[in-house]
């Protein structure tokens, strides 16, 4: 990212409202793209992470979407994650951030392409093949929903200029404390609170969607 001198100048809380008396009120932009980075980074490593533990049955599921030759998906598959974890790393250091927004936003249209030329096939049965935090769910347009406004926040991260918890900041002069501080480590805190119901949340709709089927299958 090119660090201008109007962007170092800026006040790290982003802009301000007025609250009526004469004051202003904090618009905390700085925090709020932490949060988004941090959300999409643990989405990616998490998802890695678990591709690499079962990168057979990773390839698969590539295999079973039917879009790819079989001899590509294993070339496929590699460069796949390693994006994936390029990318989540990019996010997590505050480097080079419109391009870490960018990676984001072409995964997660591919995975989106990829759905949505199964789903118009009528092919809902195999596994979406997420994986990590966000779980693996039969294919559906809800993870086109979900991928859609994925994408809304990788772009709002690459398109904003920020430095809290922006490691290349530091190398064009911006205060340490204006990159860690006490909001850098709250913000990962509420990012980390969320992702965990998002899991629980993610666990219990699978759980809820094998028991109806055993409860169809019994009648």
């Amino acid at each position: 990212m090119a660090f201008t001198e109007k962007c170092l100048n800026c006040k790290p809380s982003g802009t301000g409202k007025s609250n009526g008396n004469g004051s202003e009120r904090r618009v905390p932009v700085e925090e709020m793209i932490w949060f988004l980075r941090i959300l999409l980074g643990t989405i990616f490593v998490s998802s890695f992470l678990e591709k690499i533990r079962k990168y057979e049955e990773h390839k698969s599921i590539i295999r079973d979407y039917r879009i790819l030759p079989d001899r590509i998906v294993p070339y496929f598959s590699a460069i796949e994650v390693g994006l994936q974890l390029l990318t989540a790393a990019l996010l997590y250091l505050g480097i080079f951030l419109p391009v870490a927004g960018m990676l984001s936003a072409i995964l997660l249209a591919m995975y989106s392409i990829a759905v949505s030329m199964n789903l118009l096939k009528g092919r809902t049965e195999i596994s979406c093949g997420c994986g990590g935090i966000v779980g693996n769910h039969q294919l559906s347009w809800g993870l086109i929903i979900r991928n859609v406004l994925l994408i809304a926040c990788s772009s709002v991260i690459m398109t904003t200029n920020t430095t809290l918890g922006n490691f290349e900041a530091a190398f064009h002069g911006q205060p340490w404390g204006d990159i860690i501080n006490a909001s850098y480590f709250l913000t990962i805190f509420e990012a980390l609170v969320t992702l965990v119901i998002w899991s629980a949340a993610s666990k219990l709709l699978l759980i809820r969607k094998s028991l109806k089927t055993e409860l169809i299958k019994g009648v």
